[in-house]
């Protein structure tokens, strides 16, 4: 009779072989990821400075002062429409990606301009809603 030999790897080859695949896999996959979340997202969108505001500046006048008229022209807004280009397009409380999602639109959508800030759209809907969407071509554009 003829001895049998044994070809197949040890338990603790096939484990470390195993464990080497997946991490090519996760490492791959994450590099892919990071790549494509760099391609779509808009440039510094949802960057917010942390320093307070000097005193004098736009952002600490009060109603009573010059930035009033301006306040006032916001909320008649510009006469221009955005449309949104892309069905389920995030329409968010706050000009910033992470910002909390007031609901999904569909393609065709039109809202009532309000002003552009940092490649979003300030907008209002037929329901009375102010809101941002993001200001790029592929997803909304300025009528």
């Amino acid at each position: 009779m003829m001895a049998k030999l044994r070809l197949t790897p040890s338990i603790a080859v096939r484990t470390l072989a195993g464990v080497v695949v997946l991490a090519i896999i996760f490492f791959t996959v994450m590099g892919w990821w990071g790549d494509y979340r760099a391609a779509v997202a808009p440039e510094d969108s949802s960057k917010e400075s942390t320093a307070a505001p000097e005193p004098g500046s736009e952002e600490t006048k009060t109603e009573g002062s010059e930035a009033a008229p301006e306040a006032e022209a916001e909320a008649q807004g510009s006469g221009q429409s955005v449309v949104v280009l892309v069905d389920g397009l995030n329409f968010r409380r706050e000009a910033a990606r992470d910002s909390e999602l007031i609901r999904g639109l569909t393609e065709g959508s039109k809202l009532a301009h309000i002003a552009t800030e940092n490649g979003w759209y300030k907008v209002k809907d037929a329901d009375g809603t102010v809101g941002y969407i993001s200001a790029s071509t592929q997803y909304s554009r300025l009528e």
